[in-house]
Order: C-alpha cells, then sequence, then structure tokens
C-alpha cells in the first residue's frame, strides 16, 4: 500500500509538469507572396523548473523532435520556424528548423507532445470565428494575452503590436519571438501600406 501512494504521487508530479509548456505565438500567414518563409511557432515554460525536451515533438500542423536532450528552463521560449535561416535574418534570434510541413492559412490543430506521445498542449487556430484578424495575411503573429488561460479560446489571444522594422511585400511584420506580448484593450487603428490618397470631399476618415 505505501509503494502504491508513492506510485501515484509521482504520476501526479509528472502529470504537472506537462501543463507548464504553454504554445505562446503563432505566425500562420505572414504577408509574403508564395511560400511563408516567416512562419514560425514559440513555446513558453510557464513553469518553475526546466523541461529537457528530449524526445518531445509536435505531432499535428508541424513536425519537429528533439532528437537530442534541450533544457528549456523557467520563463524561457523555444522557436520552430519553416526556415530558420530567413527566421534569423528577419527576427535576429534563432529557431529550430521545422523537418516537415507548414502551418496552414485557413487554420489548422498544432500539438506538442512528449516523448510517450502525451499531449503537452495543443492550439486549434482559425482565421475567423473570433480569432485575431490582422494575422492572417495583413502582417501580424497570433499572441498568446496570458500564459495561464486557455489557449484554445480565440478570446485569449490577439493580433501582436510590437514592430520588428522588418518588411515583407511592402508591410512591416508585428511580433515577439521570444518575449511576452502585449495584449491591446480597446480599438487600435494600423496602417498596411506606406500612403494612401483621401480625397477633398470625402469627409472623415
Amino acid at each position: 500500500m505505501r509503494f502504491f501512494t508513492s506510485l501515484l504521487l509521482v504520476v501526479a508530479c509528472t502529470t504537472f509538469s506537462y501543463a507548464q509548456l504553454v504554445i505562446s505565438e503563432i505566425n500562420y500567414n505572414p504577408p509574403e507572396v508564395g511560400n511563408d518563409i516567416y512562419e514560425f511557432v514559440e513555446v513558453y515554460n510557464n513553469g518553475s523548473s526546466a523541461v529537457n525536451l528530449l524526445g518531445y515533438s509536435f505531432t499535428e500542423g508541424i513536425e519537429y523532435t528533439f532528437t537530442s536532450g534541450f533544457n528549456l528552463g523557467a520563463g524561457e521560449y523555444v522557436l520552430f520556424a519553416t526556415d530558420s535561416v530567413a527566421f534569423a535574418q528577419a527576427f535576429g534570434i534563432s529557431a529550430f528548423q521545422i523537418t516537415n510541413g507548414s502551418l496552414s492559412n485557413g487554420g489548422e490543430l498544432v500539438q506538442l507532445s512528449d516523448d510517450m506521445g502525451n499531449v503537452v498542449d495543443e492550439v486549434d487556430y482559425d482565421d475567423g470565428n473570433g480569432w485575431p484578424s490582422a494575422a492572417d495575411g495583413a502582417g501580424a503573429s497570433l499572441v498568446l494575452c496570458d500564459f495561464n488561460a486557455d489557449n484554445n479560446d480565440p478570446a485569449n489571444w490577439d493580433d501582436a503590436t510590437t514592430g520588428t522594422g522588418f518588411l515583407s511585400e511592402g508591410l512591416e511584420i508585428f511580433a515577439n519571438p521570444n518575449a511576452a506580448s502585449s495584449c491591446q484593450s480597446g480599438a487600435e487603428v494600423r496602417f498596411l501600406a506606406s500612403g494612401f490618397e483621401v480625397g477633398e470631399d470625402v469627409g472623415t476618415v
């Protein structure tokens, strides 16, 4: 009976450690024409201890498996990009190269699993149905507003508003990979082009 009780405690602690990894940013439809080379997924360690990601993998949406040990410390991020070279040039930070697949512009399930195949976290994002709209080709990534909130609820996500200074197809990419997001409260105005013409008699714009 003592052995059985100890085993239950170990299982409970292990299960709790899964919940600390959170998919926290998704750039699924950057503005470039053709292949979306600036796509990326960010994972955040929301726990109080490091997690060794050996054997962890994305099992839906994109493909990547950690074939060697990688410790993700508490409060740290790890990034996965469809083109790690282009990502580093654009954002000035490194990311793991996704081995296969890309993020659907129409939305899909992105799922991270541990070395035993248990689902650690998943997000079923969309380009409609309440999900932020500027992330759908207008230059912004999807950012999670609260790491403790349900990241499958579109109300807990926002369009990134952090300018990177990097232009793609004439649009600045708004994203904050490897950093916490600051979500907006209230209306937001963003110019998606460098300029436009307004007639003299158009009235209020």
